[in-house]
């Protein structure tokens, strides 16, 4: 089987919200870093792992927007290779002001009775909060999920011969003003087994972890 490389820039916690000259800059000096890197490479994977935003509004998205196309405008400038941008959310990616009761009582209930069955109303419900990010990521991704779940999204690609599978999980969904790290709701039956078992690599990107 033929040899390839892919290089990854694994970004997150960056809560963008102002100052869009100063994301501008850091894209640009992450751009020159990547391109000295990726010259013996065959692609490049930006995988973004929550925290992209300070407050997940529409503002802050604009300038993340701008920042994920000048870093691979940037990367493009010397390098012929393929760019591929996937992303998953962080808790800041989530607006959590104004009217939360419904979307609350239904976290507590799940976090008072983990057994209780996580219906797709409940998932939409609570993922409300995440509506902006979701525009973002899909103006974004370079990638269209091989599948597309709420919680659970997969992607492949080809580096040469090479099949890479990624696995984005969404741990943000029941994300809180004030969080338990051994608390948080997630139905494990969303898991999902990898889209292409032939994959030469698979890789796995979250925000929140689960102790």
């Amino acid at each position: 089987m033929e040899s390839k490389s892919l290089l990854i820039l694994h970004l997150s916690d960056a809560h963008m919200r102002d100052r869009e000259d100063m994301w501008a800059s850091k894209a640009e000096k992450l751009a020159l870093a990547v391109r000295a890197q990726a010259v013996a490479c065959d692609a490049v994977l930006i995988a973004f792992t929550g925290d992209i935003a300070y407050a997940g509004l529409e503002s802050d998205y604009k300038i993340a927007s701008a920042f994920v196309s000048q870093l691979q405008a940037g990367i493009r400038t010397y390098f012929i290779g393929e760019i591929h941008f996937v992303c998953t959310p962080g808790n800041h990616d989530c607006v959590l002001g104004g009217d939360q009761d419904v979307r609350q009582s239904l976290l507590n209930g799940l976090k008072k009775e983990p057994t209780k069955p996580y219906t797709d109303q409940i998932i939409a419900e609570c993922s409300k909060v995440l509506t902006e990010f979701e525009n973002f990521r899909k103006s974004s991704e370079t990638i269209t999920p091989t599948s597309d779940d709420l919680l659970w999204k997969q992607y492949s690609f080809r580096v040469g011969s090479h099949v890479v599978g990624v696995q984005t999980v969404n741990t943000a969904w029941s994300s809180e003003r004030k969080m338990e790290p051994s608390n948080i709701p997630f139905p494990v039956s969303r898991a999902r087994a990898p889209v292409d078992s032939s994959s030469s690599l698979r890789i796995l990107l979250t925000h929140l972890p689960y102790h």
